[in-house]
């Protein structure tokens, strides 16, 4: 006992040294760091390869989310018969979706990484700040199953783990161990679109912005021919209501180097410059390239810096595509001006080849109402021919004294003349807004195709359709009594394709023996005639069948969701997002609906010229829907991609 006695009392002696010395202080402390670095290196290794998954997770999910997004061009595959045609954007972006895999060794069994959701909004799942807002998604505010208003995907991954082997420790005894690390990810993307070839300045509000059930691109889905109705208003701005879309033009491309017309840029070669600087120069400019054939604009992409339009900006520039220079480009038709570029700079102006009918020039008034008094003096109108002389000479002493200007250099408002209101030209009463149309029901400036283009066909080329009509049918001209216009039109169902693929072209249509003309007090004249014979006289190094002059194309904006935007000029302007960019055709040139001060009618007698240009308020456009880049528009240069928003 002695002995065991003597052991323990020796060892504890020694265990007291060994606590008061020094090495027993660094023995703990290193025993302690030890246990801490063993887990610090643990938590490295083991996290490092939960954040390799992830990135490898995310990653993955990213790419689903692009794949999806890219494929969301609001179509439903169904065309306007009802007939499904094609995938709905929801089905093939669903499908692209599932195509993507990856995998990952990191993960417990190292399988492949998979779609836990994928939720299609209607627009953005930010709150006001910008920020993601997942009640957004999970809320059902912007969900939506419909193919046509899913403008936005969120992917979110099946949730994973990697296991933590190093980290697997019990702590307190509790037997609470970090066994695996879970990861998961999501993604947000949208498709956007970047268009770059022919694009005009003008810009034009969406019209279903906020419209919960449609969008443009599902009311025009598969389509064209449906009508619209544009308008420039000093007090509609850029915005729309139930009955207008509002238009603008992009904010000053030349100022900020995203154009290069090869006319419009040097204030010296501006049609109609006369010293004018800041926003009277930027508003000559905006004439300039609403008027020109080319206005060499650089690409459209999600957003454009834009402002509202003065109407007379609206009519003096897009009036020379119809061959009626007015105001400040009236200039053109005498000029001689050469570019450094050696072009003649008239011709970068020149207007449609199929634009005036039932109009003539200021140099052959004279001429129409000496043929019209001669063919009365031959006809048997008896007692009546007197009076009929005397109303000619009334009617174009009226026209010369309303309307003076230089043949050569009209210094009136419009250099053509309708010598009848009842005259023939180009949709000249809108058929889509007058009371016998009907709405398409979606909006009150857009209409569905009521008024087809054999009725313009019957009407205006009236001797043509005849003369085909007996050549088909083996009989003579004066034994047609059906008279049917799809002679001419064929399968070409709108306007535009009608004027694109006949009426341009055909040069049997070309002269006035092919058009119905003029019929004044049932007297036919030759002097109203289609525009070719003036456009060939005019212009006639110009290859007439290069430009559709008629076609736009402009960017769709959403007018309720711009911002201001300060472009150091001091003028209005604004930041709006791009949703589309759509080719239309216009019907007819821009009408004037309101004037500040208006002409009476003495001064305007023919109604063609309402008020002067700087007194105008309220001006429309009147166009036919041709499609969108979406649709592969020829020349668009326009390409799709998918970006990540969060």
């Amino acid at each position: 006992m002695v002995g065991v006695y003597g052991m323990v009392t020796s060892f504890v002696r020694r265990y007291r040294r060994f606590a008061k010395g020094e090495e027993a202080l660094v023995t703990i402390q290193v025993l302690l760091f030890s246990v801490m670095l063993f887990g610090a290196i643990g938590f490295v290794i083991d996290f490092g390869r939960a954040y390799s998954a992830h990135s490898q997770m995310q990653s993955y999910i990213d790419q689903v989310a692009l794949a999806a997004a890219v494929e969301l061009d609001q179509r439903d595959g169904i065309d306007d018969n009802g007939v499904k045609v094609d995938q709905s954007a929801i089905e093939r972006a669903t499908a692209a979706a599932n195509a993507v895999s990856k995998t990952s060794v990191f993960t417990q069994g190292g399988g492949s990484f998979q779609i836990a959701q994928l939720v299609f909004l209607s627009g953005p799942p930010t709150d006001l700040n910008g920020n993601f807002d997942y009640a957004l998604v999970t809320g059902g505010t912007l969900t939506t199953t419909d193919p046509v208003l899913a403008t936005h995907v969120v992917a979110v991954a099946q949730p994973a783990s990697v296991r933590a082997s190093l980290l697997d420790i019990s702590v307190g005894g509790l037997s609470s161990a970090i066994n695996e690390i879970p990861i998961g990810a999501y993604a947000v993307a949208t498709r956007k679109q970047v268009t770059c070839e022919g694009i005009s300045t003008l810009v034009m509000c969406n019209p279903f912005e906020n419209d919960p059930t449609r969008s443009l691109n599902s009311v025009f889905d598969y389509g064209d021919g449906y009508r619209l109705r544009m308008t420039a208003s000093n007090t509609l701005g850029l915005s729309s209501t139930a009955t207008q879309i509002g238009v603008g033009v992009i904010k000053n491309p030349v100022g900020f180097g995203q154009t290069d017309s090869g006319a419009c840029e040097n204030p010296l070669t501006l049609p109609g410059y006369a010293g004018q600087t800041g926003a009277a120069l930027e508003a000559l400019r905006d004439k300039c390239l609403l008027a020109v054939v080319d206005t060499g604009l650089s690409c459209v992409n999600d957003q454009l810096l834009v402002k509202e339009t003065a109407p007379d900006a609206l009519v003096t520039g897009l009036n020379v595509r119809f061959d009626l220079f007015d105001a400040e480009m009236a200039e053109l038709l005498s000029s001689d001006m050469t570019l450094s570029t050696g072009d003649e700079r008239s011709e970068l102006f020149y207007p449609d080849i199929a634009a005036v009918h039932g109009m003539i020039r200021h140099d052959e008034i004279n001429d129409y109402f000496d043929a019209m008094i001669a063919r009365i003096q031959t006809e048997d109108f008896g007692p009546l021919a007197m009076l009929k002389i005397n109303q000619a000479n009334a009617d174009r002493y009226q026209i010369l004294t309303a309307y003076p200007g230089d043949p050569t250099r009209p210094a009136s408002r419009q250099n053509h003349i309708p010598v009848s209101p009842g005259a023939h030209g180009p949709m000249e009463s809108p058929p889509c807004f007058a009371s016998d149309c009907l709405a398409f029901g979606l909006h009150g400036a857009i209409y569905a195709q009521d008024i087809q283009p054999v009725d313009y066909a019957a009407n205006y080329y009236l001797p043509s359709v005849i003369a085909q009509i007996a050549a088909d049918e083996g009989i003579a001209e004066a034994d047609v009594t059906d008279i049917d216009g799809q002679v001419l039109t064929g399968a070409n169902d709108s306007f535009y394709r009608f004027y694109s693929n006949v009426e341009r072209v055909e040069a049997a249509l070309h002269g006035f023996e092919a058009t119905q003309g003029e019929d004044w007090n049932g007297i036919d004249n030759n002097f109203v005639r289609t525009w070719p014979d003036n456009f060939a006289e005019t212009y006639p190094s110009v290859d007439m069948t290069t430009y559709e002059r008629r076609r736009l194309r402009v960017s769709v904006i959403n007018c309720g969701g711009k911002s201001s935007f300060d472009a150091g000029d001091g003028l209005t302007s604004y930041q709006a997002d791009v949703v589309d960019v759509v080719d239309v055709f216009m019907t007819r040139p821009p009408v004037v609906v309101d004037c500040a001060t208006p002409y009476d009618t003495t001064t305007d007698p023919k109604q063609i010229r309402p008020c002067e240009n700087n007194e105008i308020t309220e001006a429309e456009l009147h166009v036919e829907y041709v499609g969108s880049v979406l649709d592969n528009l020829r020349d668009s240069r326009s390409r799709s991609y998918a970006v990540l928003v969060h």
